[in-house]
């Protein structure tokens, strides 16, 4: 029997491993194909900063006083080396997301680099490993180029916006962004390298990248007005102030557009939890839930 999931993925397990982890390329082998590409994603290291400092609800940790997000990122700095280490004896390890956090993801324990020259090495051996890396203040361009490049379907790259923090929530002072590009120089070395790679990549394309680029939008659009009801807003687990985009999927489509809008909004943990299942049951249809993790509009009486 074949059930209807497996029409639209016909593998039976995903051959994609794609999930917040850090970076340990001999375990990933372990469970990869030996021949696996690796794709990463790098952001503004003062965006980075923000989204860490507001996930782990640092002023709330360590009790940092102010009325928002900037002023207890001003006051975080008031006194930094205090702060940073009352942040690591509360979370561990997790506190170096805090600087150079992508680093961090990355592999590299940072505590005991202090120089370029240390830093420009692991760039480059950064370099070496991946095949792909995106930037998020170009993620467009960033998803063609990965497209081309594994010889996808323009439909293959085709997304939604996830987990993204409510605009103009934050808005800090040039002394506070200077602070913080500072404070994650060797992010901001390994973003701006690879940054420059991807620009230097896109410079050499043709007319018809950009005409992609724009295709891209067009599916985007069109993926969400057959998909979403409504974007919601709500508070992220574990965050007093930060909000974050969500989706009310529309009821009234046929259960394979559902199946299809559903995979587009799931988060990182309903994933994992469907494949989980997927993997405890593979022959058994009837132990999974198609639309786990998505929420749907009620539908009107009479329609």
């Amino acid at each position: 029997m074949v059930y209807l999931e497996e029409t639209i993925l016909p593998r039976l397990f995903p051959d994609i491993l794609c999930n917040h982890a850090r970076l340990n390329r001999r375990r990933m082998k372990i469970v990869m194909p030996e021949d696996s590409v690796f794709i990463t994603i790098l952001r503004d290291p003062v965006a980075t900063f923000v989204s860490a400092f507001e996930s782990m609800d640092v002023a709330k940790l360590i009790q940092i006083k102010g009325e928002n997000v900037p002023k207890q990122i001003e006051n975080f700095f008031h006194n930094i080396p205090v702060h940073f280490s009352d942040i690591h004896e509360k979370i561990g390890v997790s506190a170096s997301l805090l600087r150079n956090g992508q680093f961090f993801d990355l592999g590299f324990q940072m505590t005991k680099v202090k120089t370029q020259k240390q830093i420009f090495p692991m760039i480059k051996k950064l370099d070496q490993t991946f095949d792909h890396v995106l930037i998020a203040e170009y993620f467009d361009a960033s998803l063609i180029l990965m497209r081309r490049k594994f010889c996808w379907d323009l439909e293959d790259v085709v997304y939604l916006k996830l987990m993204e923090r409510e605009a103009g929530g934050i808005r800090l002072s040039t002394t506070a962004e200077d602070k913080i590009r500072l404070w994650t120089e060797a992010d901001g070395l390994l973003y701006e390298y690879f940054k420059q790679k991807l620009l230097k990549e896109i410079s050499k394309q043709g007319q018809d990248f950009f005409d992609e680029v724009d295709q891209l939008k067009e599916l985007n659009r069109r993926i969400k007005e057959k998909c979403i009801a409504s974007v919601l807003f709500e508070t992220a687990a574990g965050s007093r102030f930060t909000k974050i985009r969500k989706y009310l999927l529309r009821a009234k489509v046929n259960y394979k557009n559902k199946m299809e809008c559903c995979r587009m909004v799931r988060d990182e943990k309903d994933f994992l939890d469907y494949h989980r299942l997927k993997q405890q049951f593979p022959t058994n249809g009837s132990k999974l839930n198609f639309l786990m993790g998505c929420r749907f509009e009620k539908k009107l009486k009479g329609i």
